[in-house]
C-alpha cells in the first residue's frame, strides 16, 4: 500500500482548518492497494460489506461475490463507488445490481449507457425495492442531504441494509451547510467553495467538476441527524488510530 499526498488539493485541506483531519483524509483517499488499486475508503466499504453479508472464510469481497452468496440480493448502487480502484467492476459481476448516475439533461428514470439516471432526493424506484443500497461520498454534494438519505431508506426492503460513507470531520461539533437557497431555489455559496475530486500537485491543473462541490460539512452531530425510527443506524470504526471520523462506514438496517 502506498500514500499519495496529492489526492486532495491544498486549498481544500487548508479550508478544513484542522491538520489531523487533513492528514487522515489524505490517508483515507490514498493508501492504495498495490494489488487492486483501491484506496483505503473503498477497501473499508468492502470490509464492512463482507462483515455483514458474507460467510466467513473469504479474504476479499470478489471471492464472496464469485461464490454466488450474494446472487439473490437486489442491489442499488447510487453513483459508482469509485475513484481509483472502483468497486464497480467487482459489483458488476452480480446479477441484480442497478447503478445510477445524475445527469439533469436527461429524464430521471431513463437509462444512460446502462445506468439509471436518478435525482437522489426523488428516486423513481418503488418503495421497498432493494435488499441493499450503497453510496459513498455523495450526501455532501446534494442540496438536501436529509431528503437524499430518506429516499435511500425508502427504497430499501424491510430488513434491508444501507451502506454508506460521508466525510465526517469530528473537529466540528455541528454539521453546517456551505450553501443557501434564494427565492427561486437557486444554490448560493455563502462559504468558500471546496471541490472534492480535485487533486493537488500537477493534478491541480485539471478541470474541477461543479457536481463535486462540497455543499455540507458533516460534524460530530451527523449520527443524530441521520438516525431514524425506521431502522438502526450504526457506525463501523476501524482498528486504526483515526480520530477525525475518516475511517467511519455507516450502516442502516431498516426495520
Amino acid at each position: 500500500m502506498y500514500f499519495n499526498p496529492w489526492v486532495i488539493n491544498k486549498r481544500t485541506l487548508s479550508t478544513w482548518g484542522n491538520a489531523t483531519t487533513s492528514f487522515e483524509y489524505l490517508i483515507r483517499e490514498s493508501r492504495f492497494c498495490r494489488v487492486c488499486g483501491a484506496p483505503y475508503r473503498v477497501r473499508r466499504i468492502s470490509e464492512i460489506l463482507m462483515l455483514n453479508l458474507c460467510k466467513k472464510g473469504h479474504t476479499y469481497l470478489n471471492q464472496c461475490i464469485l461464490s454466488g452468496e450474494l446472487n439473490n440480493y437486489s442491489i442499488l448502487q447510487l453513483n459508482e463507488i469509485g475513484g481509483a480502484g472502483s468497486l464497480q467492476e467487482t459489483l458488476g459481476a452480480l446479477p441484480n445490481v442497478v447503478t445510477t448516475i445524475y445527469d439533469p439533461r436527461y429524464g430521471f428514470g431513463d437509462l444512460i449507457d446502462g445506468k439509471s439516471n436518478q435525482d437522489m432526493t426523488n428516486l423513481t424506484f418503488e418503495t421497498n425495492s432493494f435488499d441493499i443500497v450503497l453510496h459513498s461520498e455523495v450526501l455532501e454534494h446534494v442540496v438536501d442531504f436529509k431528503q437524499a438519505h430518506s429516499e435511500a431508506v425508502r427504497v430499501l426492503k424491510p430488513n434491508g441494509k444501507l451502506f454508506f460513507t460521508i466525510p465526517v470531520q469530528l473537529h466540528n461539533k455541528e454539521t453546517f451547510s456551505r450553501i443557501q437557497l434564494d427565492a427561486s431555489r437557486n444554490v448560493l455559496f455563502v462559504l468558500p467553495k471546496i471541490w472534492h475530486g480535485w487533486a493537488g500537485g500537477p493534478f491541480a491543473l485539471l478541470p474541477r467538476r461543479d457536481d463535486y462541490l462540497e455543499m455540507h460539512t458533516f460534524g460530530e452531530d451527523i449520527f443524530t441527524i441521520l438516525d431514524s425510527k425506521l431502522g438502526n443506524l450504526e457506525i463501523h470504526k476501524s482498528s486504526s488510530r483515526f480520530t477525525s471520523g475518516a475511517d467511519w462506514v455507516f450502516t442502516f438496517a431498516k426495520l
